[in-house]
């Protein structure tokens, strides 16, 4: 949904959509249950109003907006952290990655109010809001028990924070919920005159839709074909595409003209750091550098909110560009050089990562975490443990970044051992990147494979997505001597 082109159209389609959803057995036992003084709260994520639907003689209060957290403690309450859809329109619905930045503070209040010192019973969720769980846990609940149908449905960041007084109990959460609270078996058949709106999204929307979503997933292929046979061009996601096929010369070019043509600074200096991973990319690291300096220069012209997000993504950038030297200087086992780097590095990443957390902005988010293990940056002690970022593998299989598990993957190699697993996974990431289109991750992924299991095909294929590449000359070199990764 972040790449939806129109938020508050989308916004309302879900309001639409959850608006009118009616309760079942398993709403009202849950309600019964509250009321009863069995539950003391029930926290959702969920939009539909089929609990407030489930309680005909309105025993509780609900909590959907910072106006309701001061309700009286007398009656029970159901915390919709994630909003409501109702008419006539929605209330703080959060349906995108980036509004799932840190809790606002009122609604961690109410969270450690309810929570502290209580047994969580947490079914139907799959814990993988960036940050909804970190907080859950850091309310000091006594303890947590975590219903999944499945152990291989909890995600890991679930099972990174989960404490020894916690537990998973695994299955059907229906079946668990009527042994707890039920007389008998919960019938949840749907009624069958439940009718689902019309939603309606125009033909240009859907096509800019697609062509951002294939950008995210790195599916050049795909998001080039958008681009050229789609009603509308988008010069942006036409970089993107560029960038991700690995067209590294094109996609910088047309960064620097999509930032010669800005209407507004904001704009430019995002393109002119686009430009710049591209420059960087391509080998051409003078370019890349003074696209940095140029974008640093204008964004003190903007105000202060937008000073702080564009200040991110280009401490970012630098953190990218950073890593040559680094590298160059571990080749040449001047470990002097590198703890400097290391140091100044780690002050830029700290940086741009709580901005991005602030933010919601995951993506650049697990970026970071990505090379500041890398570089053997340790990030723990910068926050309290329970608000740490995912691992890097972790978190790019949460956001479904599939070039950045392939990165994730190649990093576990370089340790000099890619188990069995590994192999297959490695594999199965080469078939899907060379449908995808994304070659520099093709010719790289292949490398680490055929080095594990030397095979002539995969090897063939590594040198054809390389050869398909725009590397100039130094990234050629750099190839050469296993610097470029």
């Amino acid at each position: 949904m972040d790449a939806v082109p129109d938020p508050e159209r989308a916004a309302e389609n879900l309001n639409a959509y959850f608006a009118e959803r009616p309760p079942n057995a398993l709403h009202r036992v849950v309600i019964d249950a509250l009321a009863r003084g069995a539950l003391n709260v029930v926290v959702t994520t969920n939009y539909d109003q089929c609990f407030e639907s489930a309680d005909a003689e309105n025993r509780f209060d609900v909590v959907e907006s910072e106006d309701d957290a001061d309700r009286s403690p007398d009656r029970p309450l159901i915390v919709k952290l994630h909003g409501t859809a109702a008419h006539p329109a929605p209330r703080d619905l959060i349906f995108q990655l980036r509004q799932e930045a840190l809790l606002p503070q009122w609604k961690r209040d109410l969270l450690r109010a309810n929570v502290a010192g209580a047994t969580v019973l947490v079914c139907g969720y799959s814990g993988l809001d960036f940050e909804v769980t970190p907080e859950l846990f850091a309310s000091s609940p006594e303890r947590v028990v975590w219903n999944a149908l499945s152990r291989n449905e909890v995600s890991p960041s679930v099972k990174a924070i989960l404490r020894p007084q916690d537990s998973v109990l695994v299955g059907d959460m229906k079946v668990m919920i009527a042994r707890l609270w039920a007389d008998g078996p919960l019938n949840l058949t749907v009624p069958p005159n439940l009718a689902y709106p019309n939603i309606h999204v125009p033909t240009v929307d859907r096509s800019l839709w697609r062509t951002r979503v294939f950008n995210s997933m790195s599916y050049a292929r795909a998001a080039l074909h958008e681009c050229e046979s789609g009603p509308v061009v988008s010069h942006v996601e036409r970089a993107r595409a560029l960038f991700h096929a690995g067209r590294y010369r094109d996609a910088a070019s047309l960064y620097d003209e999509i930032a010669g043509n800005a209407t507004s600074e904001a704009e430019r200096i995002a393109a002119l750091l686009e430009a710049s991973d591209a420059w960087r990319t391509h080998g051409s690291l003078v370019r890349s550098v003074v696209r940095i300096l140029i974008a640093r220069r204008r964004e003190q012209r903007l105000p202060a909110e937008q000073r702080n997000r564009v200040r991110a993504l280009r401490l970012l950038k630098q953190s990218l560009l950073m890593r040559y030297p680094y590298r160059l200087a571990g080749k040449l086992r001047a470990r002097f050089a590198q703890r400097p780097m290391r140091s100044i590095t780690k002050r830029w990443i700290v940086e741009a990562l709580r901005e991005s957390r602030k933010r919601g902005d995951w993506y650049n988010a697990q970026q970071l975490v990505f090379w500041a293990e890398r570089l053997g940056v340790a990030l723990e002690a910068e926050w309290h443990h329970q608000f740490a970022m995912p691992s890097a593998r972790a978190g790019y299989q949460k956001v479904g970044f599939v070039v950045a598990q392939a990165m994730a993957l190649r990093d576990r190699a370089s340790s000099g051992f890619l188990s069995r697993s590994d192999r297959d996974e490695a594999r199965i990431l080469l078939d899907d990147l060379t449908e995808m289109g994304a070659l520099p991750e093709v010719w790289k992924l292949a490398r680490v494979l055929d080095k594990a299991e030397p095979n002539s095909a995969v090897r063939e294929r590594g040198r054809h997505a390389f050869r398909g590449c725009q590397y100039g000359a130094l990234a050629r070199g750099l190839a050469l001597v296993g610097l470029l990764d």
